[in-house]
């Protein structure tokens, strides 16, 4: 992978056709491939300088998603340094925990960060992104000492340390390296290789008009793997942001796709909404649309493509309008919204993972709507417990098998799925969150707060017990609807509820959740523990059961 990796920073430096899209100040910027590259080296030089001056091999790098992040990431890379990357959403304590156990020789953020980072007691610091003058900007450090080693391949295996910032609040320090063995190919490998070489050039990845839109944290190792895919493949790359992420799916119209769940519910709703205003003619092309199969046809197939001008012309552009591969990851999404998308031609994929571990994702061949694929035989299973395993595999698992949970050479997830026959694996939540009643009954919040939320104006749903008697609901719900609207939906989703599982009390909030109030993850998941300790001791109002 190093050598691919090394290939392609050299095919860079000619690439003007290719370009990386971003916003200052509302204003987009677009930078050639080419432009980027001469970027990553000026950095690499003002490396190089403070290196001539300290030791220095261990980078920490804090701030959100933006192109600068981007060009300090490979900049790290292409010059042979470790990148720390502390999520910019971390409290001032979990930062500082983070360098009292870690060996850290310079750390550079961004500006937008500095109220936090001032608290802390921190070592050769430097900004970028700086919008003042300063004396410690990185972007002012001089050039003088130039990569004289731009032509060789310094790129480290473990290239990356990251930490978690899923839904259980715990941080933890997770190595990332580059795979090994790129040159170890069986002809089995060679064989695959060769087919999938074959594939490339059939499908849309062979087209130069691609384009990623990024808007996650460069701070999580998937979004920077799928920028540096992105590089390898010569596909466009668009950075956004959550806050302007939808906007920037409209206008810059991008086929590719990796989001959280969140995302691809807002577009569905607007889409449902579109829908529900056929009538006519247009109702019985889109029954027929859907009944016939069209709608799993590819996008290139002529018959698809002439329905979809007659029928999603507007709703086209909720979503950018090609949407060539679209995937939704990090948590658990609703299977309506996931039908809401086929029924338009559009196959979002789903896909499993661990920053730590192992992914487990649908693609053409094999695609099943709420599952997240069908992995190898004997790379996963399922305990008796219901618990998702993957099986052990030292090469990929070695330097994160500390914080791995791992017995007789399987992995414990900590997630609830099954597995149908055909192999296809559905993840149902996590083991931690079941509510286990005082009389044994287990209750699943995932699928209850699910159900929920198929009102569009209902945001967030946190089914919880307190005292494993009774089961509650925070709800988090639009000003669009009204308090009594809320209960009466509570009212009818508990219709549909076993008795021990129906709702007997529930606390309403139109407070935003968000990554600024700590309810919400980086990544845009919810924080139970953060949402249950900020609400469960308000007033609940009980409903008719």
């Amino acid at each position: 992978m190093r050598n691919r990796i090394f290939q392609t920073y050299t095919k860079l430096q000619t690439n003007n056709l290719n370009f990386i899209v971003h916003f200052e100040n509302n204003k987009r910027v677009v930078k050639s491939f080419k432009e980027f590259y001469n970027d990553v080296e000026n950095y690499i030089n003002k490396l190089n300088y403070l290196k001539n001056k300290r030791s220095l091999e261990n980078i920490v790098l804090i701030g959100p998603t933006s192109y600068y992040w981007m060009v300090l990431d490979h900049a790290c890379i292409k010059g042979g340094y470790k990148s720390i990357a502390i999520p910019e959403t971390y409290s001032a304590k979990n930062i500082q925990d983070i360098y009292n156990n870690t060996y850290i020789d310079l750390t550079i953020c961004d500006f937008t960060q500095k109220d936090i980072i001032s608290l802390l007691n921190i070592d050769n610091l430097y900004y970028f992104n700086c919008k003042d003058n300063i004396n410690n900007s990185f972007e002012s450090i001089e050039s003088a000492v130039l990569n004289d080693n731009k032509n060789e391949n310094l790129i480290r295996d473990d290239y990356t340390i990251v930490f978690s910032s899923g839904t259980s609040e715990k941080v933890k320090k997770i190595n990332w390296s580059f795979t090994k063995n790129e040159d170890k190919k069986s002809l089995k490998d060679r064989i695959n290789l060769l087919f999938s070489i074959i594939n490339y050039k059939l499908s849309f990845w062979s087209r130069r008009d691609n384009k990623v839109i990024i808007f996650m944290p460069f701070s999580h190792p998937v979004n920077r793997s799928i920028a540096m895919s992105a590089l390898m493949q010569n596909v466009n790359i668009v950075i956004s942001d959550p806050k302007n992420c939808y906007k920037h799916i409209i206008t810059e119209k991008p086929n590719i796709m990796f989001a959280v769940p969140p995302v691809y519910e807002a577009i569905s709703q607007n889409i449902k909404i579109r829908l529900e205003k056929f009538s006519g003619i247009r109702k019985v092309i889109f029954y027929l649309f859907n009944s016939l199969g069209i709608n799993g046809l590819g996008n290139s197939n002529p018959i698809k493509r002439i329905f979809s001008v007659l029928l999603f012309k507007k709703i086209k552009k909720l979503y950018g309008g090609k949407a060539d591969y679209f995937v939704t990851g990090s948590a658990p999404i609703n299977t309506d919204v996931l039908k809401i998308f086929y029924s338009v031609g559009v196959k979002v994929y789903e896909a499993y993972g661990q920053t730590e571990s192992t992914t487990i994702m649908n693609d053409r061949r094999n695609f099943r709507i709420g599952s997240v694929g069908r992995p190898k035989k004997g790379a996963v299973k399922i305990s008796q417990e219901g618990e998702l395993l993957l099986k052990y595999n030292a090469e990929y698992h070695e330097q994160n098998k500390e914080i791995l949970n791992i017995k007789d050479n399987w992995i414990y997830t900590g997630d609830l799925a099954y597995m149908d026959n055909d192999g296809f694996i559905f993840i149902l939540g996590r083991k931690d969150d079941v509510i286990i009643l005082e009389n044994g009954k287990k209750i699943n919040p995932f699928s209850i707060e699910n159900k929920i939320k198929t009102n569009s104006n209902i945001d967030h749903a946190i089914v919880f017990s307190q005292d494993k008697l009774k089961v509650k609901a925070i709800i988090n719900y639009s000003n669009k609807l009204e308090i009594k609207d809320v209960y009466q939906w509570i009212s009818k989703v508990n219709n549909g509820l076993s008795t021990y599982e129906k709702i007997n009390s529930v606390y309403l909030t139109s407070e935003p959740f968000s990554i600024e109030n700590g309810l919400l993850t980086s990544t845009l998941k919810i924080k139970r523990k953060s949402i249950l300790e900020k609400y469960s001791k308000e007033k609940f109002e009980p409903i008719s059961v």
